[in-house]
């Protein structure tokens, strides 16, 4: 028997109309938590709050909570009710969303009939507004008859999708029990790593496996997580990448394995699938969100046929049916099998995935891939600024409704900037309370205001900002650091503050979300130290494992260069020597290499440094801001030609998720370790990380680490294919030390 909560039918079979996201200022899940209980008090005689339905419609079983009961309304008819909260006026609310809100109700009440066997009953659609307290109610009698048959069409509607959902589950898996590599056999490493991943599902574990480059990672890992779903129950699995190459790796490897009878969607970012990015997303402005709901039962049904759901795959289906791909794509990720995203989809405070397992109850096992970068994702994900300047522009222009908050939060800031002993960065034990109630001020006003006048996108951002600053500062703990500093505009007098909230240990945010999922796999060819990632990434039962490379020691020539010392004060001095060992490698071996910095500024000296020579280079060089051609055309060149130099910086975006096999590349040469500056931001890192995870790793944690994973994954770009040779040239006299020398992959030596 299919079984569903009354909500969740309603919002499957019952939402009509246009998409509207317009921002309409919505309570906070505690404000409706104690809109309902206010509500819910004040209501006397055998009022029964939270009441408890369930029963059978059509072979559909449903239960739910009414928010209010009494056996014995007016006229000795029965009174059930339903409590909605909101913010303002409640002429907001459009006519389809309150239509979902009866449907609703109107389904407890055919259920209250079905059990009691009344004839009628009176429905209360109460509306709260939480800031004045103000109900406003509209009471309706039905007979049970009519309430039987709408909750009855409905269920007919959820019946006949689920069915054929059921159809495709069985489908689905015993096509996948029986699915083959597809490959004869693996490569050497690859069956370890296809057994661990195994196991993982199997036991529902948290697994961390470093497997080198070249392994074939994607498929070694996807190939037994398609094997175990059917055996092990798993209801999605999510195959998540930090980088945007890691998803085409991801879709290419399912290709390759071509699995049938089953349902794949690539998830994109908004900015990515909007058609209409001028458009406000509502249906007046908007013609793919005109009318959204009532087109998406046919495209929802096209894109389940379609099962590969991809970028292409999404936007077709969405125009032959006029509307929006990208709120298509959010509809279908209920419904598809293998779910390809980006890591912020689950692990974000407003992540998709992760509140569509909360709400299904799936069991989902989770890929992801290129792990070692995912500390930093997550550091962004729980980070956040705001801006004084914004709102000093934003003013000169500002309607007169928003002029008191605004001239409120440009006084916090003056005062905030007044307390500050320097124009240098500072740091302050929490954010400062009154720039935050100022700025929540300013939002809440914001929100009021672009209700009734749409459409000012500037406005809504900066709303956002406050109310994104204003939630971290409530989880504000050790964990981050609140950081303000002072900028001098062009053309102003004054000094504008910039305050932060800079995430240094995502561990407190993210654990939560291994503890949902039944198991999960990260991967890289980078990822030891493993307590590091173990620690910060807040795994506390994790399964490890390094498989062994394939690649063999003839295949690498590794230069330790310990007679050049790159150390910050030396650079100058450094430069030199280090070009006359570039162009007397060049000379010797032409071919194509790759030269990895520590900084910009350092790659500039050194590109200098080998225009200076007689020998004339063929130097190509990673510029601080390159768009997406200017990267293709950098790889492209490498591709093309032989016998180029480019010059890059340690841990950009060269330095990983780049293959250059054969002799596309033939040799790396990484000068420096790369750390990190030991200036007062990164001692208070090494502070905060000494106290939580020992001393002896306050300085590994804060520096050594982050900079040898970027070492490793540079040199990683040379050997990619087991019959790849060249030279790794390490420039350093650190790298013989023999802690910096157990970091790098024992086969090198």
């Amino acid at each position: 028997m299919m079984r569903v909560s009354v909500r969740g039918l309603c919002e499957f079979t019952a939402r009509r109309g246009s998409l509207d996201n317009r921002y309409t200022p919505a309570p906070s899940a505690e404000d409706g938590r104690v809109a309902h209980a206010t509500v819910q008090q004040s209501r006397t005689g055998n009022y029964q709050a939270e009441y408890a339905l369930q029963g059978e419609i059509e072979g559909v079983a449903l239960r739910g909570r009414a928010d209010g009961y009494r056996p014995k309304g007016n006229e000795d008819t029965p009174f059930l009710e339903e409590i909605k909260s909101h913010r303002g006026s409640l002429d907001r609310l459009n006519n389809d969303r309150r239509h979902l809100h009866w449907a609703q109700l109107k389904v407890y009440g055919a259920l209250l009939c079905l059990r009691d066997g009344h004839s009628d009953v009176d429905l209360n659609l109460c509306y709260v507004d939480i800031d004045s307290d103000r109900e406003q109610s509209l009471t309706q009698r039905y007979c049970a008859q009519e309430l039987i048959a709408y909750a009855k069409q409905l269920c007919r509607a959820y019946l006949a999708w689920q069915s054929s959902e059921q159809q495709h589950r069985h489908a689905r898996d015993a096509a996948l029990l029986p699915l083959s590599f597809c490959y004869p056999d693996f490569r050497p490493g690859q069956r370890q790593l296809a057994e661990d991943a195994y196991k993982t599902v199997a036991t529902g574990s948290v697994a961390m496996i470093e497997a080198p480059t070249g392994l074939g990672k994607t498929l070694g890992v996807l190939y037994p997580h398609l094997n175990a779903m059917p055996r092990y129950n798993i209801d999605r699995l999510y195959l998540l990448s930090n980088r945007n190459t890691g998803k085409t790796l991801w879709r290419e490897a399912l290709q390759q394995l071509e699995p049938t009878n089953i349902r794949v969607i690539q998830l994109d970012a908004r900015h990515n699938a909007c058609d209409n990015p001028a458009l406000a997303c509502h249906g007046e402005s908007c013609p793919l969100a005109l009318g959204f709901f009532d087109r998406l039962p046919a495209a929802r049904e096209a894109a389940a046929k379609a099962q590969w759901l991809d970028t292409d795959g999404l936007a077709n289906i969405a125009a032959a049916h006029g509307i929006c791909r990208y709120y298509l794509g959010q509809e279908m990720a209920r419904w598809c099998d293998i779910i390809i995203a980006d890591v912020n989809h689950y692990f974000d405070q407003q992540a998709l995935l992760f509140a569509l397992k909360q709400q299904e109850e799936w069991r989902v096992a989770i890929c992801i891939d290129e792990a070692h970068n995912l500390i930093e994702r997550t550091r962004g994900m729980y980070s956040a600024a705001i801006s004084e300047q914004p709102i000093v522009e934003y003013g000169k222009r500002a309607p007169s409704a928003l002029k008191p908050a605004l001239v409120g939060l440009k006084k916090a800031w003056r005062q905030i900037i007044k307390q500050q002993p320097s124009r240098e960065v500072q740091f302050l034990s929490s954010p400062p309370a009154s720039l935050v109630s100022a700025g929540l001020k300013f939002a809440s006003q914001a929100a009021d205001y672009m209700v009734d006048h749409p459409g000012d996108g500037e406005l809504q951002e900066l709303m956002f900002s406050y109310l994104g600053f204003a939630r971290l500062s409530e989880q504000f703990e050790d964990h981050s650091l609140a950081i303000i500093r002072q900028d001098m505009p062009p053309g102003t007098r004054n000094a504008r503050g910039e305050l932060a909230i800079q995430n240094i240990d995502p561990n407190t945010h993210i654990r939560p979300r291994w503890l949902a999922c039944h198991s999960a796999l990260l991967f890289s060819a980078t990822l030891q130290p493993f307590e590091y990632y173990r620690d910060l990434l807040g795994i506390e039962d994790v399964v490890l494992r390094a498989i062994d490379s394939p690649f063999r020691r003839d295949q690498l020539e590794l230069r330790l260069v310990s007679d050049i010392d790159t150390r910050y004060k030396y650079r100058q001095q450094s430069v030199q020597s280090i070009a006359q060992r570039i162009a007397w490698q060049y000379s010797r071996t032409p071919g194509n290499y790759l030269v990895y910095t520590p900084s910009f500024a350092y790659q500039k000296l050194l590109q200098d440094a080998l225009d200076s020579l007689p020998l004339s280079l063929p130097l190509v060089m990673q510029t601080p801001v390159m768009n997406e051609a200017s990267r293709h055309e950098f790889i492209h060149g490498f591709r093309q030609h032989r016998g180029r130099i480019g010059l890059a910086t340690l841990g950009g975006i060269f330095g990983e998720g780049i293959d250059l096999p054969g002799d596309e590349l033939i040799g790396v040469t990484i000068i420096s370790l790369g750390l990190p500056p030991f200036d007062d931001f990164h001692r208070r890192i090494e502070k905060y990380f000494s106290h939580r995870y020992g001393s002896a790793n306050g300085y590994r944690y804060t520096y050594l680490f982050p900079a040898m994973r970027k070492i490793v994954q540079a040199a990683g770009r040379l050997l990619r294919s087991q019959s790849d040779q060249g030279l790794i040239e390490l420039i350093d006299p650190r790298f013989e030390q023999d802690e910096i020398k157990s970091l790098l992959p024992p086969w090198w030596f």
